[in-house]
Formats: structure tokens, sequence, C-alpha cells
């Protein structure tokens, strides 16, 4: 049978020992590892050993972001912001998403400022809320920034090593 072709054994064939199911009671037990590349992609950025330790946390099905929002101002030139953006299943609301900073462009504005990192949370560009807005949405407005600066708002995502769910420790705006 071509599994491909039939939803049914599709679903029926085992790839993994276990399946999914055994992987996902393993949770608490599981870390995951990221590079300090994929977390920091300016060159120019140095990690400090409380950055170096968010490298490894457990493995927590959800990702949380602080409550607190910082903001940055950031110039928008013709190549943009110097950031990729997606989005991801808001945690709180099972209805929305939340719109989360996939990368840094190398060279780009975003990196230059050396504060807006992957993972970070995007809430607002100037008065513009992204708060419950799709990636098209997000994306529209955007666009739409003239070119100059703009204050971008945003929230860092937590740890797991964050026991309090606090922030980690403020970093000044620029």
């Amino acid at each position: 049978i071509n599994t491909s072709q039939n939803a049914e054994a599709f679903a029926a064939r085992s790839l993994l020992a276990g399946g999914l199911q055994s992987l996902q009671s393993l949770q608490g037990i599981l870390t995951k590892a990221q590079s300090e590349s994929s977390l920091y992609t300016s060159s120019t950025a140095t990690l400090t050993d409380q950055q170096r330790s968010k490298s490894v946390e457990q493995v927590s099905g959800l990702a949380l972001w602080t409550n607190e929002i910082i903001y940055c101002d950031i110039e928008k030139t013709e190549r943009g912001f110097g950031f990729s953006i997606l989005d991801y299943q808001d945690p709180l609301d099972t209805e929305g998403t939340v719109i989360v900073v996939r990368g840094l462009i190398p060279g780009g504005s975003a990196e230059a400022t050396n504060f807006i990192f992957p993972g970070d949370r995007l809430v607002s560009v100037n008065e513009h809320s992204l708060q419950g807005a799709t990636l098209d949405q997000a994306v529209s407005i955007l666009k739409g920034i003239p070119l100059g600066t703009a204050r971008i708002g945003l929230c860092r995502p937590l740890s797991t090593s964050d026991n309090n769910l606090s922030s980690t420790p403020e970093t000044p705006t620029t």
C-alpha cells in the first residue's frame, strides 16, 4: 500500500518507535537545546551568563512572554525594520495568535539596535496595536509605517527558570 495515497494507512503507520504519545509523556524530562546563533544573531552581541543559560530549557509545550511591555526606537529603512515575523498560537487564547520575531536580517536595523531578538513578542508599532492581529494584518501594519524612526513595543519570552514568572532583568531601552 502506498501510504501517501491512503490516509488510513498513513495514520496507522508508526514512524517512531512508540510514536508521538510516548514522546509527549516525557515532556518533563526532555530538554530543548537552542544554538546561541539562533537566539542571538548579532555578531556584535555578547552573551551574558544569564542569556547563555537560557539556551537549554525544559520543554514546556507553550511559549509564554512577560506582561511587561518594553519599547525600542528603531529605524525603518528601504529594507524594512530588519526582522522577520511569524504568528504563533496565543497560549492564553486558543482562538488567537501572537506576533513573534522570527529572525533578524544581518546588517538590518533590528540587529543594529542590539535590543530586538528572535522570540520577542511584538505588541505595538507606533500607535498601532498588534495584539490579536493576524500575520497578514501585522505585515500590513509594518509595511504601512513610513520610513524613519518608529517605536516598537515588545515583550520578552519567559524562561522556565523564571520560577515566579517575572521578566528578566530590565534592559535599558534605546
